[in-house]
């Protein structure tokens, strides 16, 4: 294993253990024990409670204070309590961590880290980037602890989109420069250059300051809740987000966390200030819906890489994981 943190990508100091799927979650749920398939990544199935990884003594204390707090916010919408805005994004940010964890746990797992050498950890990639989440309810699914969308080719290479399912609730997490600003009348993020290195150039055009349906891909809010949270701490300076529309719609302008934008039952978008709130809890959709959002993680890796970068992704290494989920969509359609 790679003796380095998982937090900071440095030599531990003071070393202990991380688990990258918490404990508190694996025993809230009742799965502990429950096998994690990272096939994709490591070529193993391993217990949730045995997915520790090394960590400094202060990067995990610093993050017990996000642990304590998304734990809070999880019972919460588990429990059908409404959460703030200001909550909300703490559970951004714990699913920005958790994407994160089990990407670079399932590298050192499998040593894949002399083939691929993370240029950010868990803390450079907490609110670093747009974000949403997708909160659905399927009846008749049991109970669970699961993960969609980290035992494939893509994954490896770009750890963007995940899911986690949380016995009958399922949620979709996904990050990426641009992914959500545009359509929330932020700044538009062109595409970037520079695929597969930790140096990027970025184009900006002045946003719409208005917001526009769909935000990403045709994901719609009929059945499910849907959050967007548009980020631009990496370019604060730029003066296109010097504007009232962005300043008004900002948790943390100053930082470049944008607000808080949920879509609920329909596709209106509603901003949400930070003490304002709202019920996370869906209605329960037919089982059968459970493959098409598992279908939807899949289409989502492609169109991050394939809408992002100004590289053509068809002639890059990215092809074989772009053809593979292809592959996987259409074995699910045979499903349904």
């Amino acid at each position: 294993m790679a003796q380095t943190c998982v937090f900071c990508g440095k030599e531990p100091k003071n070393k202990n253990k991380e688990h990258v799927i918490p404990q508190w979650l694996t025993k809230y749920l009742e799965r502990n024990k429950t096998i994690c398939d990272l096939a994709g990544i490591a070529d193993m199935q391993i217990p949730f409670c045995a997915l520790t990884f090394p960590a400094c003594e202060k990067c995990n204390t610093e993050d017990s204070v996000l642990e304590v707090n998304a734990k809070k916010v999880v019972e919460k919408l588990m429990n059908g309590e409404s959460a703030t805005g200001a909550e909300i994004s703490v559970l951004l940010d714990w699913f920005d961590k958790l994407r994160t964890g089990v990407w670079l746990g399932g590298l050192m797992l499998s040593k894949r880290l002399e083939e691929i050498s993370p240029y950010f950890h868990i803390n450079k990639r907490i609110g670093l980037k747009d974000r949403m989440l997708i909160i659905e309810r399927v009846e008749d699914v049991g109970k669970g602890l699961g993960l969609v969308g980290v035992n494939n080719q893509m994954f490896v290479y770009a750890p963007n989109v995940f899911q986690v399912w949380f016995h009958d609730v399922l949620i979709t997490s996904a990050s990426s420069t641009g992914l959500v600003s545009n359509k929330l009348g932020f700044p538009q993020v062109g595409k970037i250059e520079g695929l597969g290195t930790s140096t990027f150039s970025f184009e900006f055009t002045k946003g719409r300051e208005k917001t526009t349906h769909p935000v990403v891909m045709n994901v719609e809010a009929k059945d499910k809740i849907v959050i967007y949270q548009p980020i631009f701490k990496e370019y604060t300076s730029s003066e296109c987000f010097d504007t009232d529309y962005v300043r008004n719609h900002s948790y943390d302008w100053a930082n470049g966390l944008g607000g808080i934008f949920v879509q609920k039952y329909n596709n209106t978008i509603r901003y949400m200030k930070p003490e304002d709130k709202i019920n996370l809890l869906p209605k329960k959709q037919p089982k059968s819906a459970a493959l098409n959002s598992i279908e939807r993680v899949f289409r989502l890796q492609n169109h991050l890489i394939t809408n992002v970068y100004k590289e053509d992704i068809m002639k890059t290494k990215l092809k074989a994981c772009v053809q593979q989920n292809l592959s996987w969509i259409n074995a699910l359609r045979k499903q349904k």
